[in-house]
């Protein structure tokens, strides 16, 4: 199964992203924008993983859930990555020590169980949209500022099970982990 470990969002906060998901759209050409739904921020990805790891993987969550104490993060802006003359268009995660030591931590735990990580460095963002293709009037910098920032309490961390459902990719939690504070 494929996994990855996320941040979930509180309705609240999906409602107001997926407003700017909406606003996006509507400057596109074409592009996949996220489902509601489908809405989180990625902490560590695993990819494939036999199902006879997730007690390992389980366990590595909670010793790093009980580590850390409730924190918030300061959701906004707008940011791309560039492939093949497409865009992915994200929103990114104001600078949080607190969020970066949660990473660390989890993929430490991860590589000492001999779970394969990415080593890139952590860019904690929300994906928006995929494959992009923008109007030719769209001003990037203008409708950045169209995005208010969301504050938001992390009070969970959850592993997440992606897979296609009728067509659709959905990411579903199979397992969350409170915060000790």
């Amino acid at each position: 199964m494929r996994l990855f470990i996320a941040i979930n969002f509180t309705p609240e906060v999906k409602e107001q992203l997926y407003k700017a998901i909406q606003d996006l759209s509507k400057e596109a050409v074409s592009g996949n924008f996220t489902r509601i739904s489908n809405l989180h921020l990625t902490v560590a990805f695993l990819g494939e993983v036999s199902s006879n790891r997730l007690h390992d993987i389980r366990k590595i969550i909670n010793q790093t859930a009980f580590g850390f104490d409730v924190f918030e993060i300061e959701i906004g802006g707008l940011g791309k990555f560039i492939n093949q003359g497409e865009f992915l268009y994200w929103c990114g995660i104001r600078e949080n020590e607190t969020l970066d030591k949660l990473q660390q931590s989890l993929i430490q735990g991860l590589k000492a169980n001999e779970f394969l990580v990415d080593d890139k460095p952590f860019k904690p963002h929300i994906t928006l949209g995929r494959r992009c293709r923008m109007n030719s009037n769209f001003d990037e910098k203008e409708f950045a500022k169209m995005i208010v920032p969301i504050r938001m309490k992390v009070t969970t961390i959850n592993l997440m099970k992606s897979e296609y459902r009728d067509g659709s990719l959905t990411y579903s939690s199979i397992g969350e982990v409170k915060l000790k504070g």
